[in-house]
């Protein structure tokens, strides 16, 4: 089963053209990469190294030869992907919490399962005081958590774990607005934080929209701020689907729309359906 596809253009030393390639993960752990289109039909390598499935890939425009992978693994995983090589592991746990890259972490049996919904790249080229620090940062959204994991991608080509950035609700997807680390959240208000299932009192009050911008302020870090967009949004007023029986009945579709990540996982008898 196809989870995410990215069209990756790498210069070629003996043309003016780029040359293309297909990357692909799936629900079996696999990360294929292929040649791009009109000869797709040939594999150019594997990236292996996942245990559960891969949801999510992402290519920083910065650095094109870079890959960074997750999915229902506890890690997220940096490549060399030309070449099919780990370059970096860094381990995750549930409650958004970055584990240190540099010790292995015993599993926890009662540790709710990851499941990685989204992985973004943020560009810093637009802002020399951030550049000073990193090339750009990575943040990384886990299903159901109301926070993101933030990282720095090093000009050496390394991802070291920052503050995470705290939301009002499940973060649901992150846009950049500029080339200057600002980004835009979209947050879940129908769901209690930290929940899939579980709903909050009311929907009317907690913001739908949450902007953020990278500080270089004694060391790289987010902070909230605010954008015209985000503003006007959140003012406008919502209908409380919570409160109105008809509606709540279509609470259960929302959840299935915006929570299906995790049930790409195997489950241990070893169903592939």
């Amino acid at each position: 089963m196809l989870t995410d596809l990215i069209l990756a253009p790498v210069p070629s030393d003996s043309s003016t053209s780029p040359r293309l390639y297909i990357i692909t993960s799936d629900r079996d752990e696999h990360i294929r990469v292929s040649r791009g289109p009109s000869q797709a039909h040939i594999i150019h390598g594997y990236c292996l190294g996942h245990t559960s499935f891969v949801s999510k890939l992402c290519i920083p425009p910065w650095d094109p030869r870079s890959l960074i992978s997750g999915g229902g693994d506890n890690c997220i995983i940096c490549w060399d992907w030309l070449a099919g090589r780990v370059a970096q592991t860094i381990p995750l746990v549930h409650d958004g919490d970055v584990a240190e890259s540099t010790k292995a972490q015993p599993p926890q049996s009662d540790a709710p399962d990851i499941a990685v919904s989204g992985i973004y790249a943020i560009p810093f080229s637009g802002n020399p005081g951030l550049t000073e620090h990193a090339s750009g940062g990575i943040l990384v959204a886990l299903e159901g958590v109301s926070r993101l994991l933030a990282f720095s991608f090093g000009t050496n080509g390394r991802l070291t774990a920052l503050a995470p950035i705290e939301l009002s609700g499940n973060a649901l997807d992150v846009v950049a607005l500029d080339d200057r680390g600002t980004i835009l959240v979209s947050v879940d208000n129908v769901h209690k934080p930290g929940s899939t299932k579980e709903l909050r009192d009311s929907a009317i009050g907690p913001k739908l929209l949450q902007c953020f911008s990278a500080r270089s302020d004694g060391g790289l870090k987010w902070e909230e701020s605010s954008t015209q967009a985000a503003t006007t949004i959140n003012s406008r007023e919502a209908v409380d689907i919570i409160a109105e029986t008809e509606s709540r009945k279509q609470v259960q579709k929302i959840s299935d729309s915006l929570y299906g990540i995790g049930n790409l996982r195997k489950w241990a008898r070893g169903e592939d359906g």
